[in-house]
C-alpha cells in the first residue's frame, strides 16, 4: 500500500560529468572538497535549508516541528534538520531505513504529528515529512549514507582555511573506507568488486580498495586517467554505461573509456586531482595511518559515530525466551529476574526514537562460518523469526560491523560499553520486549494485555515490505483458495470469495504461505494474541465443548436482536448488542 500521493519529479540533483572532448571547459572545483558530491548537495540547497544542531541549539515543539534558538556553544551535531525555502518550521531528518529501497522516498499519508503513522504504528519505513524524503532521495540517488550527508554538509559550511588545513587523507575517510592490499589478502570477484579474507604473510599492498559508508562491497581503484583532452580540473563521473562483467560498450575509441568504474572510484580520483598526488602517495598514507588507528578503542568510536543508540549487557538466558526478556545484572553474579540465572551476559544495542519505539538488536559472539550475510528475513526488512541460535547471518547493520572488527583482530566489545555507560544510568528492573511494535512492557501482566489489542494483532498480520497487486485473499486457507468459474460476469464483483484471474490466485496463496510462516514463528516466540490462540485451539480441538461452550456457570448472555436475520441486500449493516453478565 503507498503512503503518499505521486509527485511530479523536481528538478534533478545529480553530478556534473565530463565529456569526450574539451573537458576542461566544464564545471570546475573552486576549493571545495570532494567537488562532485559538493555540487549535487547545492542544487539541494536551492530548494531546501539544511543545519545540524544539538540539544543546546534548538527547541523541539512536537514530533517532527522543530525551532532553532541562538546560543554561543560548540554544537554536537546531533540532529538533521531540514526546512524548505522560504519556510519556517524545521523537520528533523532521521537516518533512512535500509529496507525497502525505493527509487524515491515519499511522505506518508497516515502520519499525524504526535500520533505517528495510524496505518503501519512503529513499522512505517515512510518519511515523516516532505524535507525528510527529499534527503533521504538525494542519499539514494547519490548512494550516500547518513554520516556522509553530514559530512558533506559540514564541508560545505565550512571555511575555505578550513578545508586547506585538513589532514592529506581525513576527508576522504570521512566518506570511504580504504584498505591497501594484495593479491593474497584480496578475493577479486569480478573486474571492480573485490573482497577481503584474513591470511598471514607480508602484503606488498599493490591495489587500493575502497567502498561507501553504507556499502559492503570492496572496489578497486585503478590510476587515474589524466593527459590528451582531460583537463587538469575536470569532474570524475561513473561512466552511465558500464556493467560489471561487461565492461563499457559505449566508449571504445581512442584510449577507451577514461570514465569511473564505481561510486568510490569516481570519489577517490577527484580527490586525487584535488590534493594533486598520485594513488601511491594516498597508499602509503593510508598505510601510516592504519598503523596508529587501528585501535580497539578507536574502533569502538568509530562504530558508535556511526551508529546512534547505546550498547547495554542483559541476562543471555533471559533475553532468548520467548517472549524477550530484557533482565539487567543484579549486585551479585545473577540476573534480576526472578529465576537468578548465573551472569552470562549478552551484549545489545539499543536505540529508541523519541521514548517510544524501541529496537533491541543483540550483538552475538563472531560465528565460525564466517559468511558475513544478513539475514533472508532481515533483508526484507522483517525481523528475524529464527529459532535462537539456528541464524548464523548477521541479523542487523551493527552486528555486521562488530563482527567485522573483530574479525580484523579488534576487540571492541568492552570499549562499546564503556563508552556507551559513561553517561548512562541503567536501569534494574526487568522489562518485555514486543519485538513486532517496538515497544518495552514493564509486566508480564502489561505484555499479555499489549498481545490482546487491535494494534498489535494488525501488525502482526500486516507485511509494510510488499506491496501486494491484487485484493485481499478471503481466509488463510491455501486449500480452499479456486478460481471463480465466471469472472468477467461475476454478480459479486470485489467481494467474491474466489480468485478472478490466475494471477490473483497464484498472490493469494503466496501471502497464505507467508502468512502461515509468520504465524507459526510468532507463536514460538510468545507474541501471539489470546484471541488467536483461543480460536486456533477452537479449529484443531477433537471437541469444541472443552474449548468454546454455549453455558458457562454463573454467566447469562442476551442479544437485543433476533440472532438469525434474512436479508437480500449484499452491502447491508447488521449489529447485534449483546450483554454479558456476571455473579
Amino acid at each position: 500500500m503507498r503512503c503518499s500521493a505521486p509527485r511530479s519529479e523536481s528538478s534533478g540533483v545529480s553530478f556534473f560529468r565530463h565529456t569526450r572532448g574539451s573537458l576542461n571547459t566544464f564545471q570546475r572545483s573552486e576549493g571545495i572538497t570532494m567537488s562532485a558530491n559538493s555540487s549535487a548537495l547545492s542544487l539541494l540547497l536551492s530548494t531546501y535549508d539544511l543545519t545540524l544542531a544539538c540539544g543546546r541549539c534548538y527547541i523541539q515543539e512536537n514530533q517532527i516541528t522543530f525551532r532553532l534558538r541562538t546560543v554561543e556553544h560548540q554544537c554536537d551535531h546531533q540532529v538533521l534538520l531540514c526546512r524548505a525555502k522560504g519556510g519556517s518550521i524545521w523537520r528533523p531528518v532521521s537516518k533512512r531505513p535500509t529496507f525497502p529501497n525505493p527509487k524515491q522516498y515519499e511522505a506518508c499519508w497516515f502520519f499525524k504529528e504526535g500520533l505517528g503513522c495510524t496505518l503501519h504504528k512503529n513499522r512505517c519505513t515512510y518519511a515523516k515529512s516532505d524535507e525528510e524524503a527529499a534527503v533521504w532521495t538525494f542519499e539514494k540517488k547519490h548512494g550516500v549514507d547518513h554520516q556522509f550527508f553530514f559530512n558533506m554538509l559540514v564541508q560545505s559550511k565550512s571555511k575555505p582555511e578550513q578545508k586547506s588545513n585538513t589532514g592529506p587523507q581525513c576527508e576522504l575517510f570521512a566518506v570511504l573506507d580504504l584498505k591497501a592490499v594484495c593479491d593474497l589478502c584480496s578475493n577479486k570477484l569480478n573486474e571492480v568488486t573485490y573482497s577481503i579474507q584474513s591470511v598471514i604473510h607480508q602484503c606488498s599492498r599493490s591495489l587500493l580498495l575502497a567502498k561507501g559508508k553504507a556499502s559492503h562491497q570492496w572496489k578497486v581503484i585503478s590510476e587515474r586517467p589524466t593527459g590528451g583532452t582531460i583537463g587538469p580540473r575536470v569532474l570524475y563521473k561513473v561512466c552511465d554505461y558500464f556493467v560489471e562483467g561487461s565492461g563499457c560498450n559505449k566508449h571504445t575509441a581512442g584510449q577507451g573509456c577514461t570514465y569511473a568504474r564505481s561510486f568510490e572510484e569516481a570519489t577517490v580520483w577527484n580527490y586525487l586531482r584535488e590534493r594533486k598526488i598520485g594513488k601511491a602517495e594516498l597508499i602509503r598514507h593510508i598505510t601510516e595511518s592504519n598503523s596508529v588507528s587501528e585501535t580497539p578503542e578507536r574502533a569502538a568510536q568509530s562504530i558508535l559515530q556511526r551508529f546512534s543508540g547505546k550498547f547495554i549487557e542483559f541476562c543471555k538466558n533471559c533475553f532468548v525466551e520467548r517472549p524477550t526478556k530484557l533482565t539487567p545484572k543484579r549486585w551479585n553474579d545473577t540476573c534480576s529476574a526472578d529465576a537468578a540465572h548465573t551472569w552470562d551476559p549478552i551484549l545489545v544495542h539499543h536505540l529508541s526514537e523519541n521514548s517510544s519505539k524501541h529496537i533491541y538488536s543483540q550483538v552475538r559472539p563472531l560465528p565460525l562460518k564466517r559468511s558475513f550475510k544478513f539475514c533472508s528475513h532481515v533483508r526484507q526488512g522483517k525481523p528475524c523469526w529464527h529459532q535462537a541460535g539456528h541464524c548464523q547471518a548477521a541479523q542487523s547493520e551493527v552486528e555486521m560491523a562488530v563482527w567485522k572488527a573483530e574479525h580484523s583482530g579488534l576487540s571492541v566489545r568492552p570499549h562499546l560499553l564503556q563508552l556507551s555507560q559513561q553517561d548512562q544510568a541503567q536501569s534494574k528492573q526487568v522489562s518485555l520486549f514486543c519485538k513486532v511494535c517496538l515497544l518495552v512492557l514493564s509486566s508480564p501482566e502489561s505484555f499479555y494485555k499489549h498481545c490482546s489489542t487491535l494494534e498489535h494483532a494488525q501488525l502482526l498480520s500486516q507485511d509494510t515490505t510488499t506491496r501486494w497487486r491484487q485484493r485481499q485473499p478471503p481466509h488463510g486457507r491455501r486449500a480452499e483458495l479456486w478460481l471463480c468459474d465466471r469472472p468477467e460476469t461475476c454478480e459479486y464483483g470485489s467481494k467474491c470469495p474466489k480468485a478472478h484471474s490466475a494471477e490473483e490466485l497464484q498472490e493469494w496463496i503466496m501471502r497464505s504461505d507467508e502468512e502461515k510462516e509468520i504465524r507459526r514463528s510468532i507463536e514460538t516466540q510468545g507474541l501471539m494474541c489470546y484471541n488467536q490462540q483461543l480460536l486456533d485451539e477452537y479449529r484443531n480441538s477433537s471437541n469444541e465443548v472443552y474449548i468454546l461452550s454455549e453455558q458457562v456457570d454463573d454467566v447469562s448472555v442476551s442479544c437485543d436482536e433476533d440472532l438469525t436475520v434474512e436479508t437480500e441486500n449484499i452491502n447491508e449493516t447488521l449489529t447485534w448488542n449483546f450483554t454479558v453478565e456476571t455473579e
